[in-house]
């Protein structure tokens, strides 16, 4: 039987439930994940901006905010690059001197310009001394008249005399080969265990590579003027460098450890005692078998 739309439903029909429209379904849901690098290379998404820091001290190479700042290091060159440059080194060094100058050659710090700056003057220092005590060489006779001393209380010191030539001969020449690295480690290594204990922050490597920056242009300049026949004034000369050589010692372990100017003195200026300490009593024991021969039996 048709229902007709039109007519009302009898109180024995019910009229027909209207269905609510059924929620529609979602569709598949897929998380969107972005790759790190987008077609053309770059980072996806973009990093969000560094904020932007003011330049201070803690930015330094050295992050130590207790520390001075001398300037930031400069980058470290190739070993063909850092051995051309050396001159200009040498040179920035002895005219500005300062500590800058010597924390921004700190970063050039590199072990194999270190090992060829330290065996060449070695080498050099061992040639040019064994070629000076070939041309002046060194007598028992000399070193007498220098002492200006006789005989006293029947001593013979003529074997006194002659011992100690053959040892200022020895280390003057091929000693040197040995006594110029060996007394090298050894400042180096009581300067930067007195460093360390004053707060520096330097490395062994940098501290090692500044303080050849000083002693080898130095060095060099003294042994040239050795061979000047010029009385006194190579001496003067030689004088004067060596104590200038101590100022810029000191420059540069302000340099290399960010130290204040009286702990860098410290630093640079102990170890000189404990090496002159150590040279005597080297001297004394191997003059001892002579002094005992000199002194006659009672």
């Amino acid at each position: 039987m048709s229902v007709d739309p039109t007519q009302q439903p009898g109180p024995d029909q019910q009229e027909p439930a209207i269905s609510a429209p059924e929620p529609e379904q979602p569709g598949p849901y897929y998380e969107f994940t972005p790759s790190s690098n987008d077609q053309a290379g770059n980072a996806y998404p973009p990093p969000p901006p560094a904020p932007y820091m003011y330049p201070g001290p803690s930015q330094d190479y050295y992050p130590a905010a207790s520390a001075p700042s001398y300037g930031k290091p400069l980058p470290p060159l190739p070993l063909v690059d850092a051995i051309a440059q050396l001159p200009v080194q040498f040179w920035k060094i002895l005219s500005k001197p300062g500590p800058r100058p010597f924390a921004e050659e700190a970063g050039k710090a590199k072990w194999n310009i270190t090992l060829v700056m330290l065996i060449g003057f070695t080498l050099l220092d061992g040639l040019l001394g064994w070629l000076h005590t070939s041309l002046y060489p060194i007598t028992a006779q000399s070193l007498a008249a220098a002492a200006a001393t006789t005989n006293t209380n029947g001593v013979d010191l003529t074997k006194v005399f002659a011992a100690e030539a053959a040892i200022v001969t020895f280390v003057n020449s091929f000693g040197l080969f040995i006594f110029v690295p060996l007394g090298f480690l050894i400042y180096q290594s009581i300067a930067f265990g007195i460093a360390r204990a004053f707060g520096g922050q330097g490395s062994f490597l940098t501290q090692s590579y500044v303080t050849l920056l000083v002693y080898l242009p130095v060095g060099l300049i003294n042994l040239a003027l050795a061979y000047v026949p010029v009385p006194l004034l190579p001496g003067l000369i030689t004088l004067a460098l060596d104590i200038y050589g101590v100022v810029l010692a000191v420059f540069a372990m302000m340099g290399a450890h960010r130290l204040t100017g009286g702990k860098a003195s410290a630093v640079a200026l102990l170890p000189f005692v404990g090496l002159l300490l150590l040279a005597c009593c080297g001297l004394f024991i191997a003059l001892v078998p002579a002094i005992s021969s000199a002194v006659p039996p009672q």
